[in-house]
Formats: structure tokens, C-alpha cells, sequence
């Protein structure tokens, strides 16, 4: 497969005159990452922040947690999160889109989370926390 320039539109006129259509942004593929949980004592170890659109970021992600050397990175968006519960109980699942929540919100799904913890987040680049917000650390 040929790499493109970042400029390239598909759906450029080459050598047509009078073509209106304007590039399109290019969408960021997700990266997805899952860690299992045993129990409510394991440390997820992010800390989150909120940037001034609503979206939530990973502010650190601390050394010897569940998410330390994953692809989860500094500064991603995160877009969902979804638990499968493992093993015993109702195997249940529980998710959220993470878009408009706040950093606590997302905090108490995660605190309460054991099992399967699968992350969906992009890397949108920047960490530009709203001023005075402290960044809920799990």
C-alpha cells in the first residue's frame, strides 16, 4: 500500500477545473488496550484530566500499574471503556463513553471495575487541563 502525503484528497479533480471539494480531516484510528483486574486492590494507575472541549486525557500513568508499558500513552483521549466481569458472578459488562464525563466520573467506574478493563483512546495530542482542576488519580 502507497503512503500518502497528509494533503492528499482522493477526491481531487486532477486536471478538472471548477472542483469545490475541500479536503477532509483525517480520523485517528483508536488504540485499543485491555488489562485484566482481579480485584478492586490492583492498581489501575491513571491519572486523568479534563481539556477545555470535554474531552478526558491521560494526565500519567504510574510505574507498576495495570496500564504501565500497554499502548495507553500520556496525553491520549479517551474515547470508552468497557469491564467484562471474569470467572465467577453474572459475567456481566458494563461500559462508558467518556466524551462530557468528568475525570471523578470516570474515576468511580474505574475504582469499581474487576475483570476485563478494555480502553478505547486516541492520541489527539496535548494535555490542556482546565486550570485548577485536579486530576482524579486511581
Amino acid at each position: 500500500m502507497t503512503e500518502r502525503p497528509e494533503s492528499y484528497n482522493a477526491s481531487s479533480s486532477h486536471g478538472k477545473s471548477g472542483s469545490s471539494k475541500k479536503p477532509t480531516a483525517r480520523k485517528l484510528a483508536p488504540t485499543i488496550v485491555s488489562v485484566v483486574r482481579d480485584d478492586k486492590e490492583e492498581r489501575i494507575g491513571l491519572a486523568l484530566g479534563n481539556k477545555n472541549d470535554g474531552t478526558v486525557v491521560v494526565g500519567t500513568i504510574a510505574e507498576g500499574s495495570l496500564f504501565e508499558g500497554t499502548e495507553l500513552k500520556t496525553g491520549m483521549e479517551l474515547l470508552s471503556m468497557n469491564v467484562i466481569q471474569l470467572g465467577g458472578g453474572d459475567g456481566g459488562m458494563d461500559s462508558i463513553r467518556c466524551k462530557g464525563k468528568s475525570t471523578k466520573e470516570i474515576a468511580d467506574f474505574l475504582r469499581l471495575a474487576v475483570g476485563r478493563i478494555t480502553v478505547e483512546a486516541v492520541n489527539a495530542g496535548g494535555l490542556e487541563i482546565i486550570k485548577g482542576m485536579t486530576p482524579h488519580v486511581m
